[in-house]
């Protein structure tokens, strides 16, 4: 996946792809990733819902994307809060930069 082989501002991307994941990322990112009452979980094992944790050790953000659209569903810092300005225009350049790279694959 294009964001995790950039890195998102410097930092490392991850995809998270198990239940155990997404427990620990909930847990150092302190956001509602592990509440039953969202859809993140399950759309992540049914594989509806990319989520990527950002930072080295996934302290930084998450990113929610649709993978049949491509296109960021949520983003979030830490406890919920918007994401960290410089995340988040790294991550708006990034997306741009992949729109461009698919208009010259078409």
């Amino acid at each position: 996946m294009f964001l995790v082989a950039k890195g998102i501002a410097g930092e490392k991307a991850s995809l998270l792809s198990t239940r155990q994941d997404c427990v620990v990322a909930a847990s150092t990112l302190e956001n509602c990733l592990n509440n039953p009452s969202q859809s993140y979980k399950e759309g992540i094992l049914s594989g509806k819902t990319v989520v990527l944790a950002v930072g080295e050790n996934w302290d930084k953000a998450a990113i929610a994307i649709d993978p049949r659209t491509e296109r960021i569903v949520e983003a979030k810092g830490r406890k919920n809060v918007p994401l960290p300005t410089d995340v988040d225009l790294a991550l708006r350049e990034l997306q741009h930069q992949w729109n461009q790279h698919k208009k010259r694959g078409s």
